[in-house]
């Protein structure tokens, strides 16, 4: 995934971190893209703008 179209969010984020990752999208209006999975016991989900194209 490219890091810059994807917003990458754990639980132990606080809100200044999640507002900078979710900066990375930019505006969109139709709802976010998102997987969810577990990475070394933590949950993490990638959200992507639909509109952006990943490399």
């Amino acid at each position: 995934m490219n890091s810059t179209n994807v917003a990458r969010l754990t639980e132990g984020m606080n809100l200044g971190a999640i507002q900078s990752e979710m900066s990375k999208l930019g505006n969109f209006r139709s709802p976010p893209s998102q997987y969810h999975t577990m990475e070394n016991g933590v949950e993490v989900v990638y959200v992507k703008n639909p509109a952006l194209k990943t490399g």
